[in-house]
């Protein structure tokens, strides 16, 4: 389902209804945190996350930003995220914001974005929550973390 599509005479459920007015939702993680996973993970502190009722078929918006910063010259490192309950999506470099390290320096790089479109498969709540990974030898710290779902009717 793309989107609702009303005929005349149709009587709207409360899911209908919770369709309006739809705000985007957001969370930061300002702390600046470390891994050297290959593999997604949460860093000290979690996220950020944040959680929403969705309706099956229904599209959202997920925008992901961090600030970067490795230990290791010509290394990539990524921040993707994972999403559970109405819509399922498991962290992945292809929903990722993919950072590369020239040059090793002191301070934390340029934000990266990404965003990506995802579809509920079911009716419920749902959370995304931001995940992270290294090469799995550089430490790669993480600071500005920042995730935006925006559902759509």
């Amino acid at each position: 389902m793309a989107s609702k599509t009303f005929a005349t005479n149709d009587v709207l459920s409360a899911a209908d209804m919770n369709l309006f007015g739809l705000d985007p939702q957001s969370s930061d993680v300002t702390t600046e945190q470390s891994t050297t996973s290959s593999s997604y993970t949460d860093l000290s502190t979690v996220g950020p996350s944040v959680t929403l009722s969705v309706n099956n078929g229904q599209k959202l918006l997920v925008f992901l930003s961090a600030y970067a910063l490795s230990t290791t010259a010509d290394v990539d490192f990524y921040a993707s995220f994972v999403a559970t309950g109405g819509v399922v999506v498991s962290a992945s470099d292809t929903n990722a914001a993919k950072f590369r390290e020239s040059s090793v320096g002191s301070s934390l790089r340029p934000r990266h974005t990404m965003m990506t479109l995802v579809t509920a498969t079911s009716t419920g709540s749902t959370t995304f929550t931001m995940k992270y990974r290294s090469n799995g030898t550089a430490n790669v710290t993480f600071g500005g973390r920042r995730i935006i779902v925006l559902p759509k009717f």
